[in-house]
């Protein structure tokens, strides 16, 4: 049995830059908003860093004879049977700036079961998993491929938000319009 935990060297300084960058950016705000701005600031900053924590902590892979258990921020272990393990695609992926190397996990239909990243997990964790699990291993490219391109590859392992940023940029931007001007709209009545 294999199991793979966070790894711990960026852990703690990730909540804690969390906390300064949460504070500085909420804090100023609700203090100029009295004793109810402070609790509501307060309330805000605990639940970003609640989150933050919860994803640095909480993340959990189990390798068993039969199974591949996956523990993320919220709920319990979700278990795929071995069986369905079909491919693994490993190599660097663009994410913004950054180019963590990334382990998927593939069914037969080439669709993402699991992802998995450096940034989470030590890389030699994820290499240990890939030895382990008995499917064909494609590694990509050394150079980082955008979204876009590996979906070109291996169709089906990235999502239509990670292919199109800027479109769903577009529609945040939309819903919040619409909520701005509906607010505004029932507080002019």
């Amino acid at each position: 049995m294999l199991t793979l935990r966070p790894t711990t060297e960026r852990r703690v300084f990730t909540v804690a830059l969390a906390v300064i960058i949460s504070s500085i950016f909420i804090m100023p705000g609700a203090v100029t908003a009295g004793w109810i701005g402070i609790l509501v600031g307060l309330a805000v900053v605990a639940a970003f860093v609640g989150l933050v924590a919860l994803s640095r902590f909480r993340p959990l892979v189990v390798l068993t004879r039969t199974h591949l258990g996956h523990r993320g921020m919220f709920g319990g272990i979700r278990w795929i049977p071995r069986s369905l393990v079909k491919g693994i695609v490993h190599g660097p992926v663009l994410l913004g700036r950054t180019a963590p190397h990334t382990v998927f996990i593939a069914d037969e239909g080439g669709r993402c079961l699991l992802r998995l990243m450096d940034g989470t997990f030590e890389r030699a964790d994820l290499d240990r998993l890939v030895a382990q699990l008995p499917a064909p291993v494609y590694p990509l490219p050394l150079r980082a491929l955008t979204p876009n391109k590996l979906d070109l590859l291996y169709p089906g392992l990235t999502s239509w938000w990670e292919r199109h940023p800027i479109g769903l940029a577009f529609i945040i931007l939309a819903a919040v319009l619409i909520v701005t001007l509906c607010t505004a709209v029932i507080i002019a009545l």
